[in-house]
């Protein structure tokens, strides 16, 4: 599958069950300070119709910058990795 945006969950696993832009076997959760993206990088973000983040990233490679990581879950161990 070739796909041309970041997916993004809006919530994390757990309570609401499936979450639209999180495969169900998600290990780690980034928190993605997304205001502060736009702000510096104007970095683009878009909701999709089923609810999904989407972003093309920056550059060729098309990733989200780890500066603007606020955190790093491990959902397994329920450690903050970062």
């Amino acid at each position: 599958m070739s796909r041309t945006n970041v997916h993004m969950a809006r919530n994390l696993p757990g309570a609401d069950g499936v979450i639209s832009g999180m495969r169900g076997s998600c290990e780690v959760v980034i928190d993605i300070n997304i205001n502060q993206a736009i702000l510096d990088s104007n970095l683009p973000f878009f909701i999709s119709n089923n609810d999904v983040i989407l972003s093309p990233g920056d550059g060729p490679e098309g990733r989200i910058p780890s500066k603007y990581f606020r955190s790093v879950y491990d959902l397994k161990s329920g450690k903050y990795l970062m």
